[in-house]
Order: C-alpha cells, then structure tokens, then sequence
C-alpha cells in the first residue's frame, strides 16, 4: 500500500472511533493554539537574537583569520631578518677570511727573496692598495724575532736605517724579543707601533704561539691597540701567520719552534674594520661583538647601537645568536631587530581581511535578519491558514508574499494546495498544477524518493513535528533541481493521529553545486601542492648534480672563496629537496594509510629501530614508561610522528650535558596520551605558541638541521587522528616535553575491531 493510501487508512481509523464530544474538540483546539502562540513567542525571539549571533560570530571569525595572517606577516619578517642576519655574518667571515690571504702573501715574499727590506715591503704593501680593496685594516706588518745576544746589534742597525731613537719597547730583560720592524702605510697611528714588542702582552703572546705551532692564522682576544690615542679609542685584535727560516723545515711543532723568524701580521681596530665591512650599516638592525662565548661589557668588541647595553637588556622581537669560530678564536654575533624593523611589518593582507570580515559581518547579519523575520512572517501565515483553511483565497493570497514554495496536504482527503511559487520553483504556471500530493511525489528523484518517504513516515509515526530532507525535484523543461523541503505537522486528532501536513520547499541548486565545486576545488588544490613538490624535485635534483660536476670539473681552477660558493649552492639544493620531501610527507597525511588496531608500544620499538644509527651517535640514554595499550590509528602516521618527536629530543641537546629522553603513555578514560620529554636546549615560554607552525625555525641551521617542517606534520598527523598536540618547557636551557592526545582510541584487545 502506498504511503498516501497508509495515511488515509489511519486518518479514517482515527476519526471512525472518535468518541470525542464538540466540547472537547474546542478544548484541544484551544490547546493547540496557545501551542502556536507559544511557540511563534519563542520564534520571534529567536529572530531578534539570530542577526547579533550571526553578527558576533563574523566578527569573531574575523579576528581569527587576521590572526592568521598577522602570524603570517611575522613569519615574512622573521624570515627578512633571518635573510639580512646571515649576509651579515657571512660578510664578516669572507672579509677575515681575506685579510689572512694579504698575510699569507706577504709570508710569501719573505719565502721568496732572501732578504725583504724596507723598500721592498713597502712597495708591495703599497700595491695592495689596502684603503681602496680592504678598508678597515689598519695596515700590513712584520715583527721579528730577536733573541737576547741579538739585542744589542739589532737595535744598532735599526738606528743606522735612519731612526737614531729606535729601540725594543717595553724596557726590560726577557727570555725572547720580538720587534715590529715594517708596518706599513708606515705614517699616523702605524709610528707608535715601531719597535714594540708584542710578544711581551701575554694576550698577543697566546695567538703569536698558537699561529706559530699550528702553522696557520690565528687572531687574538680583544686588547687596545699601540696606535690609539686615548681619543676615540676603539677595541682591537691583532691577526697573525707565521714566517719560518728560508729552506728550513717547519713540519713538527719543534721545527717550527725552533726555526721561527718572525709574523706577519695585521692590527684591526673593530670600528673600522666593521665599517669597511658593512659599509653604511642598515639603521634597522643593531650588531654587537663579544670576544670569546661571554657576554658582557668588558668581552664588547662591537656595538652599532647608539647604547651600550648588553642583549639582555634589549626588548628586540627578532634576535640572532650565534658563535663563529675565527681562526681558532670564537666569537659570539648578537644581531637584533630594532623599532624601526619592526616598524615595517606588511600589515597589508591583515587591514583588508579586517574591512573585509567587518563589511561581510555586517551583510550577513543583515540578511539573517531578513530571512529570521520572513521565517517568522512564514509560521505566522500558516497559522494564519489554519485559522482561515475554510478560506481558499485569503489563505493563497496571504503565502503569496513568502520566498519559499508552501504546500498544504489534507492527509483525510487526500488534497494538496500549493502556492504559486511552489509551482513556479519547478516551472509550471498556477493552472498546471492539480490540488493532489501526487502532483509533487512523483516528481522526486527516484534515487531520493526513499529519504522523502522516511522523512514523512516519521510525521505519521508521531516520532516528530517537524523534519527537512534534501533531494531532487522534476522540473517541466525535463532538468532536475535540488530543493529542501520541510514539513510540519498542524493538525491531529484526539488519538495523536496526524491531519494535516503544511511544509515549504525552497530551491538550494545553486548551494549544492558551489558546494561539489568547493569540495572538487579542495581535492584538486591538494592535488596541486602534491605535484608541485613532487615535480620540482626532479630539476632540483638535475642542478644539484650539475654543481657538483661542475665543481669536480674546475677543481683546480678554483680558489677558497670559489669553492665555498660551490659548497653554499649544493647545500641550498640540497636543503631545498629535503624541504620539497617534507612539504609531499606533509601533503600526504589525511590520504595515506589504513586505520588498524595495533599495539602502541609496537609502534614506539619501530621508531626507535629507524633512529637507532641517530642515537647511538649522540650516546642518548632512553627511557620508556607508562601504559601501552591497543589503539586503533594509522599505522605509518604514528610511527612518523614518534620519530620526528624523538629525533628532535635527540637532535636539540644542549652541549656538554648527557642526552636524555623519556617515551611515557598515560590512558585516560578513552584517550591515550603520549608524551616525549628531554633535558636539551628548551623552549622561552613565548615561542611555544609558534612550534607547530609551518616553516617556524626557533634556532638557526648553522647549529640544527631541519626543513622547519616536522612539528607541523606531527600536527597535522595527530589532528587527523582527531586529536590534539602541544608542548610544555620551564624555559632556555630548562628540557622540554611533548605531549600528543588520541582521542577514543583505547580498544578492548579481548574484542574483534571490524574495519
């Protein structure tokens, strides 16, 4: 029996054994209507109400994705940054880097004459022209060795050059002398050094000894200078190579110990140096120096700030750390952000997203408001029509307004009224439909026919008042619509049995299209950013190749600075591919893997065999407690996810303390929490929130590899798992601890898991 003949049935049942008297038929209609009453007050209230939410939510969701690219912004301007703090640092080391090949050059003439005088210094020196390529240095020299027996005589033939009032400074009896003879452009500052024994400071005799024993450059600790002035004085070093006896080994330390005949060597005050080196320093950033891994104003070598403070004290949102080794002497670069850096930040994306989500906002909640006061305007006119369902006209004339199609369904007789846009939703002009429910039932789609059924089984089944159920309407051109139709039940008799069925339907085709086009569009972007990573390595594989065969074919050809070029372009490439790998792990999760049961502690025992070679190198000691239940999660993902949280464990350690990490599992009701502690560098309590960030490097490459890619594959991972991350630190130097939740994973291991 059909479902219309089925309702008819239980309509005629109803009204056959009624017994009710017209008294009580009043009483219920009485009850029915305060019914309505009641509930067109709550209606109306939720129309006032419903634009303020809408309004609200907007706003809110508008704060949160100016939030997004406010961070973005940040992330564009650590990067700047980061980009300027490496140029700097790396212009630094080329221009020591040199300043060394000037000294080895000029070890090299001593090498080759047999003996250098004045003159020939001087002219060689002179064709270095030092103020023009390498400004900064204060100039080139040569100190000699002199024994005690040698004293006498070596002063005595300085003072027949023409310097009647040369000699050794300082005075005093000593177990060797050195003496700088040459030093040139020999005017100004560069006369105060002639005959000044440099061997005699310990901290210039601690670089003299380490150049002369390991046979290479060596730098000194901070001093100042014989040049200064005591005005405008400047902290100094001195830069140094050994000069060895003409056709005498030097291949052990006692050989060259034994056969030492002098340095050639380089006095640099730092203000000059770091402005020949920078040039006009950039007035956004702010540099300072220290000597040695201490910082404080006693190690300063430079500041290009106006103040003299020490990091600490300096309220930089970007700062960069970092300690060089400088021909066996370490230094430590601080470069930070100053207001006017941080001033520039492009808040461009942010402002219109800003006006943007206010103006939107504010439409929407407008147009809720309207659609409120026409749903609203909508339940009124039906029970305006229940009231006056004796008057055809005034009950058509009264929808006529409405923006959705209404129907009237008498489930005692049969008869269907449909409003005039009812009809014009599917085409039809107002005489060409008839007053039956067959009109629109056998207009569904077959293939939704079963869903309008069911939703029109629980109105006769009492189940409901009210329902909505989507599908596809017959349209008179022969096209088909999607509209969602909602029905309500206004009339029962004493028994509950359902009388009369008013519903609307309204034609969503337009939303149901935009909708398969988003979720098309999604499918295709993921799609894009997979062949995106996944082709570009290929080439990038091809040019890295190609460096290096280019590189091995001009070995020879190639000097210091050549090949370190070679080596920064082959280790972009390389970076590069290793980051196009993450970006396609990354693009991967959420498409990859079957959900399994499986035993958790399996999980952390496989993680651990993969990064078995990583920590037996570091000599970590590790430790597993805890609970390790069956879980059911993608097997792949999860191993991923405990290696990269163990390999940065490792990974970030702080230097000189023992390695340790503890793998803990705590089950909770039915979560099950997983957590990776270690005692390395730590985390400043401010930067937690960026961790698992695409991209976001908390420490430079120079001291940890990485692509700044792992956390946020661990994030997308344990999302996908519908769980949540985060991470918990005291501070810098202090450990920290990972957390990952899995939610409504624990399964009973004595019950069968169907998937």
């Amino acid at each position: 029996m059909s479902l219309l003949g089925r309702a008819k049935v239980n309509v005629f049942r109803a009204v056959s054994s009624s017994t009710s008297s017209q008294q009580q038929e009043t009483e219920i209609s009485r009850a029915v209507g305060a019914v309505g009453r009641l509930s067109a007050g709550i209606r109306w209230r939720l129309a006032k109400v419903s634009p303020w939410l809408v309004l609200a939510l907007g706003l809110s969701a508008t704060w949160l994705v100016q939030r997004v690219a406010l961070g973005a912004a940040y992330e564009a301007q650590q990067e700047s940054f980061s980009s300027q703090a490496r140029e700097i640092i790396l212009r630094i080391e080329q221009r020591l880097a040199a300043y060394r090949q000037i000294l080895y050059g000029a070890r090299g003439l001593f090498a080759a004459s047999e003996r250098v005088g004045r003159d020939e210094f001087r002219e060689y020196v002179s064709g270095l022209s030092l103020n023009r390529a390498y400004p900064g240095v204060q100039g080139v020299g040569f100190a000699l060795v002199v024994t005690p027996s040698e004293k006498d005589a070596h002063v005595a033939e300085i003072r027949r050059e023409g310097f009647p009032d040369y000699t050794l400074r300082p005075a005093g009896k000593r177990e060797l002398y050195t003496s700088i003879i040459y030093l040139e452009p020999f005017a100004d500052r560069n006369l105060r050094a002639f005959g000044y024994d440099m061997y005699s400071d310990p901290v210039r005799r601690q670089a003299m000894e380490r150049s002369r024993d390991l046979d290479e450059a060596a730098i000194s600790a901070k001093v100042t200078l014989v040049q200064e002035d005591r005005t405008r004085v400047q902290a100094g070093f001195l830069m140094y190579v050994p000069v060895y006896r003409k056709g005498r080994s030097h291949a052990s330390k006692a050989d060259r110990r034994a056969n030492i005949v002098g340095w050639t060597y380089s006095p640099f005050r730092m203000g000059d140096l770091m402005l020949g080196v920078l040039g006009q320093h950039p007035d956004d950033l702010e540099l300072q120096i220290f000597d040695g891994g201490q910082i404080s104003p006693e190690t300063r070598l430079f500041d290009s700030g106006e103040r003299q403070t020490t990091p600490e004290a300096l309220d930089a949102l970007y700062r960069n750390r970092q300690l060089i080794d400088v021909f066996g002497h370490a230094w430590t670069i601080i470069i930070t952000s100053n207001a006017r850096f941080e001033a520039n930040l492009d808040t461009r994306l942010v402002r219109a997203i800003q006006l943007a989500g206010v103006l939107t906002s504010v439409l929407l909640s407008l147009l809720v408001w309207q659609l409120a006061n026409s749903r609203v305007q909508l339940h009124r006119v039906l029970a305006l029509a229940d009231e006056l369902r004796t008057s055809e006209e005034r009950w058509q004339f009264a929808l006529e307004g409405a923006g959705e199609g209404v129907w009237d369904w008498n489930l005692q007789t049969g008869e269907a009224t449909y409003s005039r846009r009812w009809k014009e939703l599917w085409g039809f002009a107002d005489t060409e439909i008839g007053n039956t429910a067959d009109e629109w039932i056998h207009r569904v789609h077959p293939d939704d026919l079963a869903g309008v059924n069911a939703a029109l089984q629980r109105h006769l089944d009492g189940e409901k008042s009210d329902a909505s159920v989507e599908f596809r309407m017959l349209c008179k051109d022969g096209s088909w619509r999607w509209t969602l139709g909602r029905g309500r039940v206004v009339s029962r008799d004493a028994q509950g049995q359902p009388l009369r069925l008013v519903g609307t339907n309204a034609d969503i085709t337009e939303r149901k299209l935009h909708d398969e086009e988003l979720k098309r569009s999604h499918a295709e972007l993921e799609q894009f950013n997979y062949a995106i990573a996944h082709d570009m390595r290929q080439p990038l594989r091809m040019i890295s190749s190609y460096l290096q065969l280019l590189e091995m074919n001009l070995a020879e050809q190639l000097d210091d600075e050549q090949r370190q070029s070679f080596d920064f372009a082959i280790d972009g490439a390389k970076r590069l591919d290793r980051m196009l790998l993450a970006l396609l792990d990354f693009s991967r999760i959420g498409r990859l893997g079957e959900v399994a049961a499986i035993a958790s502690r399996s999980l952390v025992d496989e993680a651990l065999r993969q990064l078995a070679p990583t920590i037996a190198s570091a000599t970590a000691q590790l430790r597993i407690e805890g609970e390790w239940p069956i879980i059911v999660v993608r097997h792949d993902q999860i191993v991923r996810l405990l290696q990269n949280l163990i390999d940065n464990a490792v990974k970030f350690r702080t230097p000189g303390r023992q390695i340790e990490v503890v793998i803990a599992g705590l089950t909770v009701g039915n979560d099950w929490c997983l957590s990776v502690a270690d005692n390395g560098v730590g985390i400043r309590p401010d930067q937690l929130g960026r961790l698992f960030q695409m991209f976001q490097r908390l420490h430079s490459r120079t001291h940890y590899e990485g692509t700044g890619i792992g956390l946020a594959l661990c994030r997308k991972i344990v999302e996908n798992h519908g769980g949540r991350i985060w991470a918990e630190s005291a501070g810098e130097g202090l450990g920290s601890r990972f957390f990952a939740n899995l939610p409504f994973a624990v399964v009973d291991p004595a019950q069968p898991v169907d998937f």
